[in-house]
């Protein structure tokens, strides 16, 4: 679904990187693609009644990817292959609210 190819998307746009640069690739993809998604449903909206079914799979896909950012964003631990990072929650640098 969306989650998945923006994770794919930010991860092969850092092959090779750090789990951290992964994590904030992701982060940035992720909150590009809601930006976008917040135009499409807004254009979306204009024309409300006919494009009811278009306007439900938007809002979804934005469910979803703002599930996911809160996941990557509150987690204080992320696991990449068998690599496990810690991070502090109160010194979480990618937390973005």
């Amino acid at each position: 679904m969306a989650t998945l190819e923006v994770d794919r998307s930010a991860q092969s746009a850092n092959a090779g990187g750090s789990a951290s640069q992964v994590r904030r690739a992701t982060i940035a993809a992720i909150e590009r693609r809601i930006a976008e998604l917040e135009v499409e449903r807004l254009q979306l909206e204009a024309q409300y009644t006919s494009r009811w079914p278009e306007i439900r799979a938007v809002e979804l896909q934005l469910g979803q990817l703002r599930a996911r950012l809160a996941q990557l964003t509150r987690s204080p631990v992320i696991r990449q292959g068998s690599d496990i990072l810690a991070e502090t929650p109160a010194g979480n640098p990618f937390q973005s609210r």
